[in-house]
């Protein structure tokens, strides 16, 4: 449970930080053509970096889940071994 703590801050932070940008954006002093092309770049930017998030958490997901596979292995070996223990 504890490697969630913090996750929910990150996303707030994020999401704050993207409104502020846009906010910036829209308030500052610029062209229309200018605010249009710093909106269309910063887009651009968090779609791409909202990929790598999705396939860094998809390669960690698939790495605890195939760790949580081989312990299960090992934990199902240790109890059929048990029970052959036993019924000698």
């Amino acid at each position: 449970m504890s490697d969630n703590r913090g996750k929910g801050e990150l996303w707030a932070f994020v999401a704050g930080a993207l409104a502020g940008g846009i906010a910036a954006l829209l308030l500052a002093p610029a062209k229309g053509e200018d605010t249009r092309r710093k909106i269309a770049s910063t887009a651009t930017d968090i779609y791409g970096k909202g990929g790598q998030l999705y396939h860094q958490g998809v390669d960690k997901a698939t790495e605890l889940f195939e760790a949580g596979k081989d312990k299960a292995g090992e934990m199902k070996h240790k109890v059929e071994n048990a029970v052959d223990s036993l019924k000698k």
